[in-house]
């Protein structure tokens, strides 16, 4: 494998995981709290805030790790601005479908819970 397409790849990790960081710094506060007042149990609250976490960053790996780096050193410089662009649009994809399930599953366990603590 070429050094430049190393080179994209790690530059398209490093997004990708930061990207992931920036997500999860502007939603773990709120959804804590959100989290907290539902369930009523501090370790609960942990489990469901670590594995939006884990999943995010899992969701982020594997965008990057489904790119494919192939491109021949004589290529221009915007191939590889390309290539990266593309393997940030697969990130993207998996993050909302991660979000998406997350959502749903917070969605689901509020109603169910809600109804459990209003009897």
């Amino acid at each position: 494998m070429d050094a430049s397409n190393v080179a994209g790849f790690v530059i398209l990790l490093a997004l990708a995981l930061v990207l992931a960081w920036v997500i999860q710094a502007l939603v773990s506060k709120n959804l804590e709290g959100l989290l907290g007042e539902i369930l009523k149990l501090p370790d609960g609250t942990t489990f469901y805030a670590r594995c939006f976490s884990l999943g995010l960053f899992l969701a982020a790996l594997a965008g990057a790790l489904g790119t494919n780096f192939t491109l021949k050193p004589s290529d221009p410089f915007m191939e590889y601005v390309w290539k990266v662009a593309g393997g940030l649009q697969s990130v993207c994809e998996y993050f909302f479908a991660f979000l998406l399930a997350y959502l749903v599953l917070v969605t689901i366990l509020a109603a169910a819970l809600r109804a459990k603590h209003e009897q």
